[in-house]
């Protein structure tokens, strides 16, 4: 009653609502404390560094790293926001894992926000049983294939543009995995985006 409390996330519609689960557990999670912080271990490292490459660590939801085998030709690029592993094909496409919070938004938003990306309408959850499904992480994940006017993040609007996605509904640790780029760049990637996604396994400590 002393002490009010504004808090508060900012961001891309995209990023907050994906993260909203996260959000309200984070604000959930807060209490007065009382007495002295605890000093900082002085172990060094910590669970928020990256590991080698091929790898990038997730939360305490998995027992250990989400590994994976980038196809050939395929180059790094670095790590942004919902962009926890991320590709850049030859033709120029882009190939990105991105880490959810919480539900990760669920099939039905995922889906229906790609495809608002590229100017289509909504499915219903009725319409997401057909998807084609993936095997990822021993998980059946829907997968879709869209084409129409995609404008990314960065960069310029791709008048004929592809994108193939799939998410994952671990129950822990929901995953999307996503590729755009021109429509003949990803119909030519789309066999090496399958073995990039089929690639993603789970390492022991």
């Amino acid at each position: 009653p002393s002490r009010p409390l504004s808090i508060k996330k900012v961001g891309s519609a995209e990023d907050v609502a994906l993260e909203k689960d996260a959000f309200l557990a984070f604000a959930r999670s807060l209490a007065l404390q009382t007495g002295r912080r605890p000093a900082p271990s002085s172990s060094g490292g910590g669970s928020g560094s990256r590991g080698a490459q091929g790898s990038v660590p997730i939360g305490d939801a998995f027992p250990g790293p989400v590994r994976h085998t980038a196809p050939e030709g395929w180059q790094a690029q670095p790590k942004r926001m919902l962009r926890d592993i991320h590709y850049r094909t030859p033709g120029g496409s882009f190939a990105y894992v991105s880490l959810l919070s919480g539900t990760g938004g669920g099939t039905l938003m995922n889906v229906n926000r790609w495809r608002g990306e590229l100017g289509l309408g909504p499915l219903t959850q009725a319409d997401t049983e057909s998807l084609e499904r993936q095997s990822v992480l021993g998980i059946p994940s829907p997968m879709v294939e869209l084409e129409g006017s995609f404008k990314p993040r960065r960069g310029d609007r791709i008048p004929e543009a592809r994108v193939l996605a799939v998410f994952v509904p671990h129950p822990s640790q929901p995953i999307s995995i996503k590729m755009f780029g021109t429509a003949a760049d990803v119909a030519a990637e789309r066999d090496n985006f399958l073995k990039f996604v089929a690639s993603l396994e789970l390492a022991t400590r």
